[in-house]
């Protein structure tokens, strides 16, 4: 949960609520804090022109936009509602498929 709310680990009613571990919360408040720390340099740097290594995240988002906006195909695992996908499942149950994007 954490990994897609991380406002979730870091109140201490919520970390209380959810018994969730002190430390892991403590964790994220210390990531925050560094990344709040560098965010304070970035007006300067990106008036230096400072150049920035891009890496790519394991996110889908990023590769379906490519995919949509350079017409490039790609293919990931994507749930879809079953529709004569899988037949030894009902039909319109999730499923996880290859799904091609172009």
């Amino acid at each position: 949960m954490g990994g897609y709310v991380p406002y979730f680990k870091k109140r201490p009613d919520l970390i209380a609520k959810f018994k969730l571990d002190e430390k892991s919360g403590e964790v994220v408040r210390n990531k925050r804090a560094i990344r709040d720390q560098e965010l304070t340099k970035l007006p300067q740097q990106l008036r230096d022109n400072v150049k920035f290594p891009l890496v790519h995240s394991t996110e889908y988002g990023s590769i379906i936009i490519h995919s949509l906006e350079t017409g490039k195909p790609s293919v990931f695992n994507g749930n879809v509602k079953n529709k004569h996908l899988i037949t030894n499942l009902p039909e319109g149950c999730c499923v996880e498929v290859p799904v091609s994007v172009r």
